[in-house]
């Protein structure tokens, strides 16, 4: 809908703002192309869409893009969670079948090409065109990046267009043929909307020439805090609503080498006020109609997207200057592209389930969907109140309170939620005062003042309710790095508190010792052939000196200096 106000979609008669975000189900061990537990029975299938529809549902998400969902699971999740599908097809994004033969780089001009792409479009809309719960159909995944790239994996994204008229003339083959496909589908169903996908805004000259029936341009699009000019072009150069079915921020750090929740947290709040700023009514450029974050979980598969389908991958794999704050130079590699979900992935099962560990940017953006843009009276003053009243703290608290705990790497802005006893010990979050061995800015310092207890210590746990924190079923081995001011100290990890079906609360504990002074060593503590790893506690005590009476007078600041502590 268009009026002076700017562009909207309606749904069903209602004003409808798009709070989506990319979802997918692919545990640990497997990717994408996998079935995974799509040809399982339907209990299982159902377990898995009702443990994460809930948490969508409870995060104000009103819309999933997705790929190849079976309707019957669009129409279960759009009964049972009000959860609109976007369905998607990739649209030769990262090569095709012809003939039998693997072609990597689609090509667009081809006949023989263009016939398999129409009834990948065709069979799209004779699929889910009569479905409870769709949304919009979308075509594409930035495929005029795919121009370039002869691989699903991510480069340096290429944000103006290319002058090379092969390339121009590749990118105008494939607009005509999304316009082509388009129609198509509007032939078969016209009561849902049809976007692409495009890479940032690249080629917006083609779009405008080529894509006259598409209903929303849709942009996968990574700037940083900001869209910056986004919604001006497309206005002045489209007159068409923009919708961004991309976009958010990983959430490891590749500067500090370190994962990293709070960063995520701000660029994702930061994307989508820039995205409710730009709604219809509240006077700017009034015609965004919403988004899909990227993503609800992570890609354990994406790195190299052949092999470490098991290992959570470290590596950078391209560069973005919109995201500062995890690089040294702007010319560093860091985006991590196994790490965008908004929750954190657990192991999976035996029935090829998992648990989801919600990180700061889910209750972060749990708030932020709080706000409705389309409400009669509000107002950019009202939006401004509302996302300055969003607290990124203690969303980190909040995440760290519900089992996406570990690593601790105290290199948030928030200080977590340790606490130090007894008799006058202290724990803070301080700068890191001794580089040797740990480059980490900032650390946990613990005082273990001349009166302390010989057991004293710090804990972490929840103290305001009785939930089990600490979850062994992700890994029963714990380590953590110490800076210690003389050698030969005790060192004990504890968990106590288990809630089990046993009687009482039982607690169990590793010891190590230091073998070093005034240098970080790093510490292990397995707890797998004591304890169960089915066991949950309540609460993880350290004691950086445990059994010492005699203990070295020295002033505080060098202490014990603790980092990263984390399971595996």
């Amino acid at each position: 809908m268009k009026n002076d106000e700017g562009m909207k979609l309606v749904v069903d008669g209602k004003d409808f703002i798009v709070n989506g975000i990319n979802w997918d189900y692919v545990p640990v061990g497997s990717t994408v192309t996998d079935p995974g537990i799509w040809i399982k029975s339907d209990e299982i299938i159902k377990a898995a869409i009702d443990g994460e529809m809930s948490l969508l549902r409870n995060m104000g998400v009103n819309a999933i893009r997705t790929y190849n969902i079976h309707p019957k699971w669009v129409t279960y999740i759009y009964e049972n969670y009000g959860i609109y599908t976007m369905p998607n097809i990739t649209f030769g994004a990262y090569g095709l079948t012809l003939n039998g033969i693997w072609t990597p780089q689609t090509d667009y001009s081809d006949p023989a090409t263009l016939e398999v792409l129409m009834a990948e479009a065709i069979g799209l809309v004779n699929t889910y065109k009569e479905i409870p719960g769709i949304l919009m159909y979308m075509l594409g995944n930035e495929n005029n990046y795919h121009l370039s790239w002869t691989s699903a994996e991510t480069a340096d994204i290429p944000v103006e267009g290319s002058e090379d008229p092969n390339k121009k003339a590749a990118a105008r083959a494939l607009y005509k043929a999304f316009n082509n496909a388009t129609k198509e589908i509007k032939k078969r169903d016209t009561n849902h909307p049809v976007a692409i996908c495009n890479g940032d805004l690249l080629y917006l000259d083609l779009v405008k020439e080529e894509c006259t029936d598409i209903d929303i341009y849709g942009t996968n699009m990574y700037r940083g805090i900001s869209f910056w000019d986004a919604f001006q072009r497309v206005k002045d150069e489209l007159n068409m609503p923009i919708m961004f079915a991309e976009f958010g921020s990983d959430a490891y750090n590749a500067r500090d080498n370190q994962e990293d929740q709070y960063m995520q947290a701000y660029y994702n709040v930061g994307n989508w006020k820039d995205i409710y700023q730009h709604t219809a009514g509240l006077g700017k450029v009034g015609n965004c109609i919403g988004g899909f974050t990227f993503q609800f979980s992570d890609g354990w598969w994406k790195w190299n997207q052949t092999i470490n389908f098991d290992i959570h991958d470290t590596i950078a794999t391209w560069n973005n200057g919109g995201y500062s704050k995890d690089q040294n130079k702007e010319s560093d590699n860091n985006m991590n592209e196994e790490w965008f979900g908004i929750c954190a992935k657990g192991p999976t099962d035996s029935r090829g389930l998992y648990k989801l560990y919600p990180r700061a940017a889910y209750y972060a953006l749990k708030e932020v969907h709080q706000f409705n843009p389309y409400k009669e009276g509000i107002t950019q003053k009202n939006l401004n109140h509302h996302f300055k009243n969003i607290n990124l703290k203690d969303s980190v608290l909040k995440a760290h309170g519900d089992k996406a705990s570990f690593p601790f790497t105290f290199e948030e802005e928030a200080m977590l939620p340790f606490r130090a006893f007894d008799n006058g010990a202290t724990i803070e979050k301080v700068a890191n005062s001794n580089l040797n061995g740990n480059h980490s800015a900032s650390v946990l310092e613990f005082n273990k003042v001349m009166n302390s207890a010989w057991y004293s210590g710090f804990v972490f746990d929840d103290m305001l309710t009785a939930t089990p924190i600490i979850d062994l079923v992700n890994g029963t081995i714990f380590t953590l790095k110490i800076c210690s001011p003389k050698a030969g100290v005790n060192v004990r990890v504890k968990m106590e508190d288990m809630d089990a079906s046993g009687a009482g609360n039982p607690s169990f504990y590793v010891d190590q010792t230091i073998a070093t002074a005034n240098e970080w060593v790093t510490l292990t503590f397995d707890f797998g052939s004591q304890v169960d790893s089915a066991y949950t506690f309540k609460r993880i005590a350290i004691f950086p000196d445990f059994d010492d009476t005699n203990q070295v007078p020295v002033e505080k600041g060098a202490m014990y200096l603790i980092d990263d502590i984390t399971q595996h």
